[in-house]
């Protein structure tokens, strides 16, 4: 499954390359940066005689700048197969390499090889988190699951530790907030899956531990 980060415009703003070409249609200066951006690309090559990923993975850079650097220059790349390294979490790291060894002309250095293969393990692993989170997010709730009824419970214990809940529909819920008497109609559930909502609830709930009854004092 493709993730948001595969569909997303990357820093550098051009886009993948099946998208920069329609960009004259949206915003010619977007456009133009990513044709710029290619000529660029292409004129280092010339010049160097290395690819893009090879030029980065030579760089004396720190790790998470170089890695965000190479994920950008492969999500852009204009050959689908290099793309993929960083939207099919399929393609093992291992995999990556031969396709970018293949694909690229890459060749180095072992400790250059050693470089690259650190920033895949690291784009392999994200697009592995972003296909979970997707994967999480299509989970809608289900009244006839105990998993997901408990779900709102623990959810009211994080939320009001200490204060009994009556009822599975009641108005405490909305006492502190909520739209309704129903959590499970809560927007952020029905667009994100109960199971992902839970994960957020419980996050915001763990790091504002303290803040949060006070703000939620002012509902009661």
């Amino acid at each position: 499954m493709p993730s948001p980060r595969s569909r997303s415009v990357t820093s550098y703003g051009q886009g993948n390359a099946d998208e920069w070409g329609s960009w004259w249609f949206v915003s010619p200066f977007m456009a133009l940066t990513a044709l710029l951006w290619r000529l660029w690309k292409w004129l280092s090559r010339l010049f160097t005689g290395k690819s893009e990923v090879q030029r980065l993975a030579e760089a004396k850079e720190a790790l998470e700048t170089r890695t965000l650097k190479i994920e950008n220059s492969i999500k852009n790349s204009r050959n689908k197969i290099v793309r993929s390294i960083a939207s099919d979490s399929s393609v093992s790291v291992e995999q990556a390499v031969e396709i970018l060894v293949k694909e690229k002309g890459l060749k180095g250095e072992p400790s250059v090889m050693e470089s690259l293969r650190l920033s895949l393990v690291r784009i392999h692993s994200l697009t592995l988190l972003w296909e979970e989170l997707d994967s999480l997010a299509l989970q809608p709730f289900s009244p006839e699951s105990q998993e997901h009824e408990r779900t709102l419970q623990e959810l009211w214990d994080h939320l009001m530790p200490g204060s009994q809940l009556e009822a599975r529909h009641t108005k405490q819920w909305q006492d502190i907030g909520f739209q309704g008497k129903d959590p499970a109609m809560l927007r952020l559930f029905r667009r994100n899956g109960i199971v992902l909502g839970r994960y957020c609830l419980k996050y915001t709930t763990f790091i504002y531990a303290i803040t949060l009854p006070y703000a939620l004092s002012f509902h009661t």
